[in-house]
C-alpha cells in the first residue's frame, strides 16, 4: 500500500513571495491592489494572514507583476516559509 502524500499549506509561502515582490518594487498595498484589480483591504488582510489567497487573486497579482501564475508559484517555492 502506498503512503499518503505529505502536504503542507502553500499559502504562507505564496503570500511571502507576493509581499517580497511588492516591497522590492516599492509598491504599497494600495498600488498592488489597483494593478491587480483587487480591493486594498482584501490584499492587506491576505498579507496579514487574516484572509486566504484565492487562485484568482493570485493569478491577478502575478499579472500585476507581469509574471505568469506558474512563475509566481516557482518564486513562492523558493521562499524560506515554503520549506516543510
Amino acid at each position: 500500500m502506498r503512503e499518503p502524500l505529505q502536504s503542507h499549506d502553500p499559502t504562507p509561502a505564496l503570500v511571502a513571495a507576493v509581499t517580497r515582490l511588492r516591497k522590492e518594487n516599492d509598491l504599497t498595498i494600495e498600488d498592488l491592489a489597483d494593478r491587480a484589480g483587487l480591493h486594498r483591504t482584501s490584499l492587506g488582510l491576505v498579507e496579514r494572514g487574516e484572509r486566504g489567497l484565492t487562485l484568482d487573486s493570485a493569478a491577478r497579482i502575478a499579472g500585476a507583476f507581469d509574471l505568469s501564475f506558474g512563475r509566481l508559484i516557482t518564486l513562492a517555492e523558493a521562499e524560506p516559509s515554503a520549506q516543510p
